[in-house]
């Protein structure tokens, strides 16, 4: 059971799954897709497993100038995010397009 979920399966799953970003629905009133749960199956994985935890953490400390930008721009998100009329689809958009795709491929590139 152990050798089932492997992180590099669940990647080439979720890379092949990529159209079903159209399947919609809600969990705990957020809404997400069918992409996003995937992209979150990966990324507990990836912190679950001690090797990619250790890898993660030396791939930040590597590129620290650009997670600073980064940081800057989750700010700079969140700031707008607060100012907007409609603060539920700005934090959605923020969640689907920021945040998940960055965490995801922080864990592939682990």
């Amino acid at each position: 059971m152990k050798n089932l979920i492997k992180i590099e399966n669940l990647i080439s799953i979720t890379i092949f799954l990529l159209p079903l970003y159209l399947w919609r629905f809600t969990v705990y009133k957020i809404p997400t897709n069918f992409l996003e749960i995937l992209m979150m199956a990966v990324i507990i994985i990836a912190l679950i497993g001690k090797n990619y935890r250790k890898k993660i953490g030396e791939t930040i400390k590597r590129n620290r100038i650009l997670f600073f930008y980064i940081l800057m721009i989750l700010i700079g998100f969140n700031l707008s995010a607060y100012l907007s009329g409609n603060i539920k689809v700005s934090f959605g958009i923020i969640k689907s397009w920021l945040i998940l795709p960055l965490f995801f491929s922080l864990s592939i590139s682990a």
